[in-house]
């Protein structure tokens, strides 16, 4: 009788039975003593419950068992796998942003960072970023070569990193500047891919939005001149071009004097004066008035300046009219006529014969001078008044003419006759 063994899945025969079915074909030549009777075992024959069976152990020829790993796809075990899995390349991309509203005409940094991991020691990195309309390519971190957009396509952005060894980061930077035309308020995001040691990754740059633009600009107006101790009235004129609304404006005003009057919106400190408006539309204007009286005379010829300044919160692109100055002259102090009276034939002393430089001064004036007429009393009578003069003559008006001045264009006239006087001598003596 052959005993079945269950030794490893599949089945197999005993030591035993395999010797009796190596010598089968010999049983039909040699007879086997007591082939006859029937088989028995030498010993007893332990049969067990098949769940308490253990797989035979396959030894070597040294006598070292050998553990089985189960097998795996293509006839390789599963570790060797997930090994090979492991070791494939992977690469990491990182990207960030301005981080600020974006001012259109200004120049910003969108920074980005690559990490290769995998087998090779090293391998070239390239960087491909698409930009859209809104920002236009200046450069890049490392050798770079950009493609315009054009129609429906976005503009392209190519950089060759180099070699990037494995598990190091390299870090690099695009910068872009942003067009005049962008509208405020519009989302700019734009797009980058990395390929590294044949892995390969993508990701967006943070979106940035285009910052509200205004143009606030200032005018200062006050008198061309005055006259000393006049007060300076002042206007400060602030307007808004658009096309977004300015917040927090703010105008400062440098006086030549302290401030003597000013708008509720206004405050003054010393010689400054600051006016505040919240917020101003596009188009808008604000008017501000100030007035200004110095203490002390200035010089006549001096000019005196009131430089004003205008800011906001909100981005601006033209600053060239965000300054003003208003400027006034001080003239000389008005003079005030003085009427001296004529010496008159009406006025001569009694019994005095007539003066003729006042009869020709009268004669000037257009009064015929005609016989000397009686003469009054020189005193009034007791309790009484001076009687009037019957006549009167009135003053010419004066010229306004300063003596100084006078003096000054006499003496040029004296000096221009003696150089005349000279150079006729001279041409007589140069006839002779």
């Amino acid at each position: 009788m052959i005993h079945k063994h269950h030794g490893r899945p599949g089945g197999g025969w005993g030591v035993r039975g395999l010797a009796v079915l190596a010598a089968a074909p010999l049983l039909g030549v040699v007879p086997l003593p007591g082939a006859g009777a029937p088989a028995s075992a030498d010993g007893p024959v332990q049969v067990r419950d098949r769940r308490d069976h253990q797989p035979a152990e396959h030894r070597s020829g040294k006598g070292r068992a050998k553990k089985r790993t189960k097998p795996g796809k293509a006839g390789h075990p599963v570790r060797a796998v997930r090994g090979a899995r492991s070791r494939a390349a992977t690469v990491r991309l990182d990207t960030a942003g301005p981080g600020v509203p974006l001012v259109p005409g200004r120049v910003y940094t969108w920074p980005f960072s690559v990490t290769g991991k995998g087998p090779s020691r090293n391998a070239p990195a390239t960087l491909t970023a698409e930009l859209p309309r809104s920002l236009e390519f200046v450069s890049g971190t490392r050798d770079c070569s950009y493609v315009p957009a054009s129609g429906d396509a976005m503009g392209r952005v190519v950089c060759e990193l180099g070699a990037v060894r494995s598990g190091e980061t390299e870090k690099g930077a695009l910068t872009a500047k942003v067009a005049k035309n962008a509208q405020p308020g519009n989302h700019v995001v734009g797009t980058a891919s990395v390929s590294w040691a044949g892995a390969r990754a993508s990701r967006a740059f943070p979106a940035a939005t285009v910052a509200d633009i205004a143009d606030v600009s200032v005018a200062g107006r006050a008198p061309a001149v005055i006259r000393p101790g006049e007060a300076i009235p002042y206007t400060i004129e602030v307007r808004n071009e658009g096309p977004s609304p300015a917040r927090q404006v703010t105008v400062t005003s440098e006086m030549p004097a302290e401030i003597a009057d000013r708008d509720g919106a206004c405050t003054a400190t010393g010689r400054r004066l600051v006016c505040a408006v919240d917020r101003l539309s596009a188009g808008g204007t604000r008017t501000f008035h100030a007035r200004v009286r110095p203490r002390q005379r200035p010089r006549p010829g001096t000019v005196l300046e009131a430089p004003s300044r205008v800011a906001t919160t909100t981005a601006e692109l033209n600053l060239d009219n965000n300054r003003a100055t208003a400027r006034t002259k001080v003239l000389r102090p008005q003079l005030t006529p003085v009427s001296r009276p004529l010496v008159t034939p009406e006025r001569a002393r009694p019994g005095a014969a007539p003066d003729r430089r006042s009869t020709a001064k009268v004669r000037r004036a257009g009064v015929p001078a005609g016989p000397a007429r009686p003469a009054e009393p020189s005193a009034p009578s007791a309790g009484g008044t001076a009687p009037a003069p019957t006549r009167t003559l009135r003053e010419l008006p004066r010229t306004g003419a300063e003596t100084g001045v006078m003096l000054d264009l006499s003496l040029a006239l004296v000096g221009t006759g003696l150089i005349l006087t000279r150079l006729g001598r001279a041409r007589r003596r140069e006839q002779d």
